[in-house]
């Protein structure tokens, strides 16, 4: 048999069913065997200019003859230096022979002494792009005679172990890009889902099946249509066309829980195609976005109570303009009429309407957060066991009152009036929501404290941190479902045959005004519970009251009236000039500034509305103290006093819309 019959032969045979590290070593154990050589290895160069022995096989005696095995070993890789050694002719150039006196040609090789080698054997080892990435050796202790076809018998050996190699290397890339990808699917925020032609989950990576309340795997089996709703089966059957003609699309969509309930998403979906091109099933990236839509949801309610409370405010503001001019044509004819003129009747009715209509108006500006009494520090535990002990009075015989309040005293700052009307709206409304059917009206009150960025209420107030009192108010009524819920807080919503609508819409307002939340729990067949959360506070300065005998001072004097509503103007003028005053009226902060600067000593007192376009009361009070430091001006307005600064002195404040009697009396305190 020839050398490269030989070769052949043991090639196929010793390699045929290997693969890696066990192919290597078979390889270089049939190139000894067919080169009749001591030692053959596989070697690959380093970037540091060093050979790395992959694989070596060492004989230990010579074979009998053609067919014959050799007994030997493998050894244990090593490495050493390429440069002076022969194996750097073999990288530079190519097939290399040495069959006698390679020690002699490679003095500064020591491996070629320590092993005992004469004869030397090489080949590159070519990769995919022509490069070199190691060799081929084989090593014999005896001389020998150059060997015929030496070059082409390497050279099989050589391909076939770059053929490993570069299998080994792509085996090698796959693995790592699927471990890569195993890390990204693994690892990312987002769901990733694949399903089959038939609708079939085929994959759903840990934070998908997490999503929805599974654990991982146990998605993988089942159709799509198990995690969603009727009306998302029929959405995805029309997805699904989509992905079969081609259509990548961004979507949202409702999926369902392993619990029932719904889970937001946003999709990124693609089509997946067989090696034909045709549909094979869908990818989906799916990102939650559950608590982003219901932080949506408390904002759009939020902007949607805010601006209902802007428009309340500014209905009652007007409101209570035309309202004064009401109350001082009405006080005017009454000063007028006799109480036997039939007109004096008319005009008491004509007085309660008003007043009733100012009440609305009160009702209004609270929900808008615009109380028009100063707030104070109050004791919560007073208030509550006042209005509790009031509503125990006129409830039915069947409904009980119980209260279980914190142990210890707890004050909120707020106007008095405010919080009353707070705790009675909602305990009055619990009351009513028993009826004659009876039951329990459960009021408690609990000291907590609120860390940074905590969101509470209806609409989803982030409220500062601190410490805060949680009143709850529950009935064990009926309830209301989610879509009254949803609706409790809007002004002219109400659910009695006979009611304002104003009543929680007021309390909503107030709660807002003092830093505060209010949430609503309800179900049908559950009752319900309001809970409010207000901060507390040790002490908060309270505006003074002026005193309660402050001298009647009779009303005399120049007045100098500002306010941009004519009808205002006139009823306040006319209102002044019956009490005696001589009234200069103008219809701006700027041109009361203006009328004062000429002639500063003329008048006794200022009278302004605080809210006027161009300039509004305050600034003009800084203005005109500027001229006259103690000259007494009166603020009226429908707001609260916390419109005016506090340091403002010699300054009187005057809640539209007022009766004459409120006017002579704010007049009196300042000039007094």
């Amino acid at each position: 048999m020839s050398v490269a019959a030989r070769a052949i032969h043991h090639l196929l045979r010793s390699t045929s069913a290997c693969t890696g590290e066990a192919f290597f070593r078979a390889l270089v154990r049939s190139m000894a065997e067919a080169l009749d050589v001591r030692h053959a290895f596989l070697g690959e160069l380093t970037a540091d200019g060093r050979v790395e022995v992959r694989a070596i096989w060492t004989r230990e005696h010579s074979a009998p003859d053609d067919d014959a095995t050799a007994e030997g070993a493998y050894g244990e890789p090593f490495s050493y230096a390429l440069a002076g050694t022969p194996c750097a002719e073999v990288v530079a150039s190519a097939c290399c022979e040495f069959p006698r006196g390679v020690q002699a040609l490679f003095p500064d090789d020591h491996l070629l002494v320590e092993m005992d080698i004469h004869a030397y054997f090489g080949v590159p080892v070519h990769g995919a792009h022509g490069t070199t990435r190691g060799l081929l050796v084989a090593l014999d202790d005896r001389p020998r005679e150059s060997l015929p076809e030496l070059e082409s018998i390497l050279g099989m050996f050589a391909a076939r172990a770059a053929a490993e190699l570069e299998r080994l290397d792509a085996e090698r890339e796959l693995r790592a890009s699927e471990e890569r990808y195993r890390m990204i699917v693994s690892t990312c925020a987002e769901g990733v889902w694949t399903i089959d032609a038939a609708g079939i989950t085929t994959y759903a990576n840990p934070q998908m099946s997490s999503m929805l309340g599974y654990a991982p795997g146990e998605m993988v089996g089942r159709p799509v249509f198990d995690f969603m709703d009727e009306a998302g089966r029929r959405r995805t059957l029309d997805n699904i066309e989509r992905r079969r003609a081609g259509i990548r699309e961004r979507h949202d969509f409702e999926l369902r829980h392993r619990d029932g309930h719904a889970v937001q998403t946003w999709m990124a979906t693609s089509p997946i195609t067989d090696p034909s091109g045709g549909y094979a099933g869908a990818l989906a990236m799916v990102t939650d976005v559950t608590d982003q839509h219901a932080l949506e949801a408390r904002v759009r309610e939020a902007e949607r109570l805010e601006s209902l409370g802007l428009l309340a405010g500014g209905i009652a503001h007007d409101f209570n303009n035309l309202l004064v001019g009401v109350l001082g044509q009405t006080e005017l004819g009454l000063r007028k009429a006799t109480p036997g003129d039939p007109l004096h009747g008319l005009l008491l009715g004509i007085r309660e309407a008003a007043e009733h209509a100012a009440d609305l108006t009160r009702q209004l500006l609270a929900y808008a957060g615009k109380s028009v009494e100063s707030p104070r520090p109050v004791s919560l535990h007073r208030t509550v066991t006042e209005i509790a002990g009031l509503c125990r009075a006129s409830a039915p015989a069947g409904v009980a009152i119980s209260l279980d309040l914190d142990p210890s005293p707890i004050s909120v700052v707020t106007a008095p009036g405010a919080l009353t009307q707070v705790v009675l709206n909602l305990v009055t409304n619990a009351v009513q929501a028993l009826g004659d059917r009876g039951g329990t009206v459960a009021v408690t009150t609990r000291r907590i404290e609120l860390g940074p960025d905590a969101v509470v209420g209806a609409s989803g107030q982030a409220l500062a941190a601190g410490a805060y009192v949680a009143l709850a108010v529950r009935d064990d009524g009926r309830g209301m479902d989610a879509a009254t819920c949803a609706r409790v807080f809007e002004p002219f919503f109400t659910t009695k045959r006979a009611g304002s609508g104003l009543g929680l819409a007021a309390v909503h307002g107030i709660v807002r005004s003092c830093g505060g939340a209010i949430h609503v729990d309800s179900a049908p067949g559950r009752g319900t519970t309001f809970t409010v959360h207000l901060p507390i506070s040790a002490s908060v300065p309270a505006i003074a009251d002026a005193p309660a005998d402050a001298p009647a001072a009779g009303p005399r004097g120049r007045i100098l009236l500002a306010d941009d509503e004519a009808s205002v103007r006139r009823i306040v003028q006319q209102t002044l000039e019956h009490l005696g005053f001589e009234v200069e009226a103008v219809d701006d902060g700027r041109a009361a500034i203006d009328r004062f600067a000429a002639t500063p000593t003329r008048y006794a007192a200022v009278l302004m509305d605080v809210t006027m376009p161009g300039l509004g009361g305050v600034d003009a009070t800084h203005r005109i103290h500027e001229l006259v430091p103690d000259v007494p001006v009166v603020l009226m307005s429908g707001f609260s006093t916390d419109a005016i600064p506090s340091d403002l002195r010699h300054v009187t404040f005057l809640s539209k819309p007022f009766r004459v009697d409120a006017l002579v009396e704010a007049l009196t305190r300042a000039l007094s």
